[in-house]
């Protein structure tokens, strides 16, 4: 699985290292890296490679979550004090990064290249910044003032939510976000199987904050693997995507995109996420169609036994076959 490039005539697709075409297909699941005590008992990420085999995909989303309105572990910060956070364990000293995590994240990218998989490593997430209609998870966020030992704070206006951090509005922060980056690299950018993703529905506003860590990724990683960038929300505009030094974007659902988006036309490689589109949606004759508008498929998947998901996780496989074989 060397790493992966835009294709030099058929820039809708990924190309390997011999030129040959790349089709990406798979689902994925919230829970896939962190433990979240939203959904108790933890992820069995073994089996969730497993199903995902039985079903012919190659390719999983490993989300990031700075935090939510649950405990989550682990996390990216060590949690040393002196002091106690907003949730009543100690404060996250921001020089120090927890090796947990970052075994974890390892351990479970390389586990997956093993099975044949390739693996988007998410970087940010937006819903961990403010209220988008699920509860407030900025009580729990490493950049509230409360909760770091270094009194950074996210919130410099004090509205109760940290929606300027996917900006680049305090420069502290957004030095911390690369040295983060440049971390995440160190662990994980030796292997061929990745791809990155700088956010998962971070706010508009947010736009120039990941055209730049898009150019800082380019730089930490020696362009050595595809980055992508993915839908605003709220605030989606999918120009945005398609103007950005990204190499693969996915839109969201305005435009037609759910129901009837245009033709892949190569300005960028698109992985069309049900995430973006419905959060949860899609059957199987949607993935076909998808597959043959010249797009690849990601599918949002609470890996349920629901009938109409089961055909779309199939359909995935059997397109993935296909188009593989031609």
């Amino acid at each position: 699985m060397p790493p992966l490039r835009v294709h030099p005539t058929d820039p809708r697709y990924f190309a390997d290292a011999a030129g040959r075409r790349v089709v990406l297909a798979g689902s994925h699941h919230w829970d896939s890296l962190i433990d979240n005590a939203e959904r108790p008992g933890g992820f069995d990420f073994e089996r969730y490679l497993d199903r995902l085999g039985r079903w012919g995909h190659n390719f999983i989303r490993l989300w990031a979550h700075e935090a939510w309105t649950h405990d989550l572990h682990p996390r990216v910060y060590e949690r040393t004090g002196p002091g106690r956070a907003l949730d009543g364990r100690p404060r996250f000293d921001l020089t120090r990064f927890d090796p947990e995590y970052f075994d974890r994240l390892r351990g479970r990218v390389v586990r997956a290249g093993e099975r044949g998989f390739h693996v988007s490593v998410m970087l940010f997430n937006g819903w961990s910044i403010h209220n988008k209609g699920e509860g407030n998870p900025w009580d729990r966020h490493p950049f509230n003032r409360e909760n770091n030992i270094h009194r950074i704070d996210g919130d410099p206006d004090a509205r109760g939510e940290g929606s300027d951090v996917h900006t680049l509005r305090v420069p502290e922060i957004t030095g911390l976000q690369k040295t983060y980056i440049q971390k995440v690299v160190e662990t994980v950018g030796d292997l061929d199987h990745v791809l990155w993703e700088i956010s998962n529905e971070s706010p508009r506003e947010s736009v120039p904050w990941q055209y730049h860590l898009i150019d800082s990724l380019k730089v930490i990683d020696s362009g050595r693997h595809p980055i992508g960038m993915t839908a605003t929300f709220p605030g989606n505009r999918n120009e945005d995507l398609f103007n950005s030094p990204a190499d693969w974007i996915s839109p969201g659902n305005k435009g037609g995109w759910r129901k009837n988006p245009p033709p892949a036309d190569g300005r960028k490689v698109v992985i069309v996420d049900t995430d973006h589109l419905w959060g949860i949606g899609g059957d199987a004759d949607w993935v076909r169609r998808m597959f043959r508008l010249g797009y690849q498929v990601l599918y949002m998947d609470p890996l349920d036994e629901d009938p109409v998901r089961e055909g779309a996780r199939r359909a995935l496989g059997e397109a993935l076959r296909d188009l593989s074989a031609v």
